[in-house]
């Protein structure tokens, strides 16, 4: 059936119950960037979605990633981004893109904190994000969830890739 909805076009109707409902999501997060650090930076993720529909939903999702710069400080990464999600559930599994805006904050150790040194740039930075990911569902109230988000900041580089996986919750 999968190969005839695949060659024909038709989707096959997804266990999606129609109108709306919550989501709620954390899990694990790893940040590739230009912080000052020569490896990736691990840390959460957690969010909330709204979706009016099977297709079309509106996350808030923030992040929060640690790593160690290389002068030994530590340095870490928060993100809140707000972004319209648009779904396509096919039986259990569920791909979804999402774009959209935020706020990114980056902190290292001595800089910003009140009797240190002033950074050169700017502790916060608008973020734009553009992402894709999947959902797996496991039940009437549980997901798995895999990730992967492009975001854009004005810190160095400013280029950041974001994976992250996690556990989804269903109101329903």
């Amino acid at each position: 059936m999968l190969a005839c909805s695949v060659c024909f076009g038709q989707a096959i109707p997804s266990a999606e119950t129609p109108g709306r409902h919550y989501e709620a999501w954390g899990g694990f997060s790893k940040l590739r960037g230009d912080f000052g650090t020569d490896h990736k930076a691990s840390g959460w993720i957690g969010g909330f979605t709204l979706r009016l529909n099977p297709h079309l939903g509106f996350d808030a999702t923030a992040t929060g990633n640690y790593a160690t710069a290389n002068d030994g400080r530590p340095t870490n990464v928060h993100t809140i981004l707000l972004t319209p999600r648009f779904s396509v559930p096919v039986w259990r599994i569920s791909p979804f893109i999402h774009a959209g805006l935020g706020v990114a904050r980056w902190k290292e150790a001595g800089f910003g904190n009140v009797g240190g040194p002033l950074p050169d740039r700017a502790p916060l930075s608008i973020a734009k994000t553009v992402g894709v990911g999947i959902d797996l569902r496991i039940n009437k109230h549980f997901s798995l969830r895999g990730e992967g988000d492009y975001i854009k900041t004005t810190f160095l580089s400013g280029d950041n890739g974001l994976v992250s996986g996690g556990i989804v919750y269903r109101f329903r």
